[in-house]
């Protein structure tokens, strides 16, 4: 590990020589905090068949973020924020139909995951860190962590 970073470190004049969005994402696979970069694979990972939303950020980090329809495996479009240290808004839109497995950025916190056609909760199940549930085609998903769930419903109280 020392190793490849000092290599990195090394690396002449970096931001001519390279796309520093890729090193970013390199140097902070290797903890070395630099100003974080998030190329599409940095914030939807989804080899080999799990989703893992900003895997590319330093767990805990403070930042603002989004993006919208970057293509996972399995033929889904994800779009999701990172506000402050929370992962928000995460949408799903299955393409193909098939089972969905996301890495639970809220665990140990609950999580309820609603088909937006109807706007109707579905059943899931958890598997280790993994959040498991089956899609139809052409569907979207919203996945809400409990923290999303009580702002929701302090919005429909008021």
């Amino acid at each position: 590990l020392e190793t490849a970073r000092r290599t990195l470190r090394a690396i002449p004049d970096r931001a001519h020589n390279c796309r520093p969005s890729y090193l970013a994402q390199i140097a902070l696979s290797l903890g070395i905090p630099e100003t974080l970069t998030l190329t599409p694979v940095g914030c939807v990972l989804s080899w080999p068949g799990r989703i893992h939303l900003y895997a590319g950020a330093p767990k805990g980090m403070a930042f603002s973020h989004k993006f919208k329809g970057l293509m996972a495996v399995g033929g889904f479009e994800v779009s999701a924020a990172h506000v402050g240290t929370e992962i928000r808004g995460v949408r799903i839109k299955s393409r193909v139909g098939g089972i969905c497995r996301l890495k639970s950025p809220w665990q140990p916190k609950p999580v309820k995951v609603v088909k937006l056609t109807g706007n109707r909760e579905i059943p899931h199940s958890m598997d280790a860190d993994t959040i498991v549930f089956n899609t139809e085609g052409g569907n979207t998903y919203a996945l809400l962590p409990s923290s999303e769930l009580v702002k929701a419903g302090k919005a429909k109280e008021e």
